[in-house]
């Protein structure tokens, strides 16, 4: 009889499917079930535990698939990618990475980055709270000092470049499915709602700019073909749009 921390070992690994065979031998069977049968039910119960696990945090994808095809991308993930952290909060973070490896054959491309959206949110939502600057804080900055300031973005932002518009299916899971078209999309929280929005040509490089750290006189550059020479008031709307949706926590006069 193995000893109560292999029975564990064994016990655990058969409910995620590795072999029984050594842990039959210690399951007895019961009145009106094999020993199989009884280890079956618990087995059952893990998934469907993790199974729901996941379509909390990725609903759109559990959606555009369908519940069985959900269920069967999960039994293929959790194979891959066994539950390991006391929380299971991190179950899905290699969702979207197993399924750009070809791991859902026959649903449309585009599944990969909806699903890299969601895990987005996730992330959003449990990022470290940090205070946002506001606009008055920047107006404090003196005018000769704009050029070479840099911004540090919340912690809690995020950002998804895509070959496709995911958040119309996000938006409208049972819609039609999106066209190709490059797409930036910033994900943010704020007040506790995680939220997101895709960038139009103009506000794609300048975040893109600012998220790498590049100064205010970077940023209006990145708007130059775009913009012209209004890129400098185009930037400090856009400034302005980033500072009402608290996504900057620090302002430095010098790089930092």
């Amino acid at each position: 009889m193995p000893s109560l921390p292999e029975l564990q070992h064994l016990f655990f690994g058969a409910l995620r499917g590795e072999p029984a065979a050594a842990l039959m031998e210690a399951v007895l069977p019961s009145g009106s079930l094999s020993a199989a049968a009884r280890l079956d039910i618990y087995r059952g119960m893990y998934f469907w535990r993790l199974r729901g696990a996941l379509a909390e945090d990725f609903p759109k994808l559990e959606k555009v698939l369908g519940g069985e095809a959900f269920s069967d991308l999960a039994r293929a993930y959790l194979l891959a990618h066994p539950s390991e952290h006391p929380s299971l909060r991190h179950l899905g973070g290699a969702l979207p990475g197993f399924l750009a490896g070809g791991s859902a054959a026959g649903e449309p491309a585009w599944i990969t980055d909806l699903a890299a959206l969601e895990w987005a949110r996730v992330e959003a939502f449990d990022a470290p709270d940090a205070p946002a600057i506001s606009a008055a804080d920047v107006r404090r900055v003196p005018a000769e000092a704009w050029p070479a300031l840099r911004f540090q973005l919340a912690p809690c932002v995020r950002l998804l470049v895509s070959d496709w518009p995911v958040h119309e299916p996000w938006s409208e899971p049972g819609g039609p499915a999106p066209s190709p078209s490059p797409t930036a999309i910033r994900v943010w929280r704020q007040a506790g709602d995680v939220r997101h929005t895709a960038m139009d040509d103009l506000e794609r490089p300048a975040f893109a700019r600012l998220a790498a750290g590049g100064t205010f006189a970077e940023v209006c550059d990145a708007l130059a073909d775009a913009a012209g020479s209004d890129a400098p008031r185009q930037a400090g709307a856009l400034l302005a749009r980033w500072l009402y949706d608290d996504l900057i926590a620090h302002v430095f006069h010098r790089p930092p």
